[in-house]
């Protein structure tokens, strides 16, 4: 992407599925929030890094293996550590969320 594009993303989970069959069967060599964050916040920070202005709200599923609500609607992640509360909000599955004054969905 050109460096003067900012990129506004939604990403809707399952993030690390309670499903998958390496997670059933317990064949796992990291916690999943760590799992979480390695696979995916990680990655998603840099990108977000390398384009300033840009917003990436993360939304849970009730497959979500790193939520602690079980039941739709979903409350929104609880991520521990040092995300960018500006580019990288984690939002719940339904409600109505303002993310600046002009621009609400």
């Amino acid at each position: 992407l050109p460096a003067q594009c900012s990129l506004h993303m939604v990403q809707i989970g399952p993030f690390i599925d309670s499903g998958h069959v390496l997670i059933q069967d317990g064949d796992l060599d990291r916690n999943p929030a760590t799992m979480f964050r390695e696979v995916f916040l990680n990655k998603l920070s840099e990108l977000l890094d390398d384009l300033p202005g840009s917003i990436a709200l993360i939304v849970p599923s009730v497959r979500d293996i790193v939520s602690d609500h079980a039941v739709f609607p979903q409350s929104e992640l609880q991520i521990e550590g040092d995300l960018d509360p500006v580019s990288i909000l984690m939002i719940t599955a339904v409600g109505r969320h303002v993310l600046m004054p002009s621009l609400s969905l």
